[in-house]
């Protein structure tokens, strides 16, 4: 009876803490994705930089950082309707992002 009380107390718990773990998660794989596509922008590879700023803004919509270098990845591959775009949803998410300016 006892080892049930403290699995059941254990499933509580978990269920209690799990929304905050898995935020930060989500976090840290959106901050990944960034930092990635951000490398591949600076090395001029842009495809791969699409790929990754793109999984950036799925994961975390609200990254307005993100959506800047996707809009200026986009721009540099001369796809301009995509870029601005991107760019106008940066901008939405945030208007004082400094490259914006």
């Amino acid at each position: 009876m006892r080892r049930w009380m403290v699995w059941a107390m254990a499933g509580c718990l978990v269920a209690v803490l799990s929304p905050a773990a898995y935020a930060q998660e989500i976090s840290a794989e959106a901050d990944r994705a960034f930092r990635k596509g951000k490398g591949y922008c600076y090395a001029k590879k842009y495809r791969p930089a699409v790929k990754h700023l793109t999984k950036a803004v799925e994961t975390d919509p609200q990254r307005a950082d993100a959506y800047y270098f996707l809009g200026y990845t986009y721009y540099k591959q001369k796809k301009h309707a995509l870029a601005r775009e991107a760019f106008a949803k940066a901008y939405a998410l945030d208007p004082d992002y400094s490259p914006l300016q």
